[in-house]
């Protein structure tokens, strides 16, 4: 995003949808950088601090915000001016519209960088479901990379007729829960883990056509 310079209207800016509930309008100089939040209720921004000194002006909705040891609830009208370095961290329980000012420029946004965001919290269902197929995802990569404990410890595993079978089965398992889902509905990608098990997959696939 390049800085500006001259005349120009703030509706004018180009609005950039960070995610389904916050987008935002950058206008920057050289010297400094404004910032038109709109963020929906139940966000929350992560502690966290940079060197560009901050100034928030609250437009409509409520923030909870917490600067340094110092943590209060914000409304329209109301301001904070946080020093460069200093941790901060908000949350949003309604739809809430704010200004930030940055001086200087944050480099990270006008590269296109995102607020560090806090990922809504598991309830009990949810963090036992991902207990179980984090275990369930851990004896699935055993049988792919055939481990002999696997094996042994599973004994009407052990014959040679049913690796094969069992392991076609453990690839499609695998495959889908590394993939994952939330109670809603949402897939929870986990591209890394799905990737190491896509591997493992495709190279188990090719011994086998080796040794035929």
């Amino acid at each position: 995003m390049p800085r500006l310079v001259g005349f120009g209207t703030f509706a004018g800016l180009r609005e950039e949808k960070i995610s389904e509930k916050i987008s935002r309008r950058i206008l920057s100089g050289e010297q400094g950088m404004i910032v038109w939040w709109s963020i929906g209720a139940g966000i929350h921004v992560e502690p966290h601090s940079h060197a560009n000194e901050q100034i928030v002006w609250m437009l409509k909705g409520k923030m909870e915000f917490r600067f340094g040891d110092e943590q209060r609830v914000c409304g329209p009208g109301d301001v904070v001016v946080i020093p460069g370095g200093t941790e901060h961290e908000a949350w949003f329980h309604e739809d809430t519209e704010v200004i930030d000012f940055f001086a200087p420029p944050r480099d990270d946004f006008l590269l296109g960088g995102k607020p560090a965001l806090h990922q809504p919290r598991l309830n009990s269902n949810q963090e036992r479901a991902a207990v179980g197929k984090s275990a369930a995802l851990a004896v699935m990569t055993d049988l792919l990379l055939e481990r002999p404990t696997c094996w042994t410890e599973a004994p009407m595993l052990s014959s040679t007729m049913l690796r094969a079978p069992v392991r076609l089965m453990a690839t499609m398992l695998v495959a889908q829960l590394a993939l994952g889902s939330r109670a809603d509905g949402q897939a929870i990608r986990n591209p890394g883990r799905a990737d190491a098990n896509r591997q493992r997959a495709a190279r188990w696939q090719g011994e086998r056509r080796a040794a035929r």
